[in-house]
């Protein structure tokens, strides 16, 4: 996240000095908007992975989405855009944001959620973590 912030503020930086024509604008409010996004990641509590014998909760930028384990069918890893990223696939009694699903479903091949970050684990150690929690409190 710091690296990505960093970016951002060089890019920033950048667009600034060299802002002449209004489309010189757009850089600096896409680059300053990522300094605000990863800023805030940055703070402690803001975005974190919780564990649960009920099941996990997300939490990214504020805001937090608890799953039942039983509401998951299993945990992969795919790349996408050259980024390891897990993902799930809901089971079929969830019925929740169905629309939502099927559009990440569209972008993420057939995947209908992901986690927004790796909380700083190798991707296949924490899809092997989430896979062995979800086994053993699955039925409970």
């Amino acid at each position: 996240m710091f690296i990505l912030l960093l970016i951002c503020i060089i890019f920033t930086w950048v667009s600034i000095n060299l802002t002449v024509t209004n489309i010189d604008w757009l850089g600096t409010i896409l680059f300053g908007s990522g300094i605000i996004v990863f800023g805030i990641q940055l703070i402690p509590n803001s975005a974190y992975l919780r564990l649960t014998k009920e099941g996990f909760e997300i939490k990214s930028l504020f805001k937090k989405s608890f799953y039942k384990w039983k509401d998951v069918e299993q945990f992969e890893v795919i790349d996408i855009h050259l980024n390891k990223m897990i993902v799930f696939r809901f089971s079929q009694a969830f019925e929740q944001n169905i629309k939502g699903r099927i559009f990440a479903a569209y972008l993420s091949k057939g995947f209908e959620g992901g986690l927004p970050s790796l909380y700083g684990k190798n991707a296949y150690e924490l899809a092997n973590i989430l896979n062995e929690w979800k086994l053993k409190f699955s039925n409970q």
